[in-house]
């Protein structure tokens, strides 16, 4: 997704982003249709597409209700939200579960995981 991320940015257009995510997808399954199967596969487009279209309108509430906010408090409370309220719902068919522990939880490792990716992705380009 990154890589097409990339390419998207280098053109003059900026394509909205679920074209971006509906490009992902279809070269994704155009490599292997099997992926389609996958419950992986089908949570992360779920959660992606949740981040892109909800959290614009969730970080829009947050500043509404309170004054200024800083930006990185906005989208650290709406991207886990976000990723997660699309996703239950394919959890729970699949599944026939919903974990208790899931929102916190996500809420807690955002943070950790804005420092661990890009340390890592330095990390492994340095050798």
């Amino acid at each position: 997704m990154l890589t097409i991320t990339l390419i998207y940015r280098l053109s003059p257009d900026r394509p909205p982003s679920f074209t971006v995510l509906a490009t992902t997808v279809f070269i994704i399954l155009a490599w292997d249709p099997n992926y389609i199967y996958d419950i992986g596969f089908r949570l992360s487009c779920v959660a992606t597409r949740g981040i892109v279209t909800i959290t614009p309108l969730l970080t829009g509430l947050v500043r509404l209700r309170w004054a200024k906010p800083p930006e990185w408090l906005c989208h650290g409370l709406a991207i886990p939200v976000t990723a997660l309220l699309p996703v239950m719902p394919v959890t729970y068919g699949y599944f026939r579960t919903l974990p208790p522990y899931a929102n916190p939880a996500n809420l807690l490792a955002s943070p950790l995981a804005a420092v661990a990716t890009p340390s890592r992705f330095c990390g492994s380009s340095s050798r």
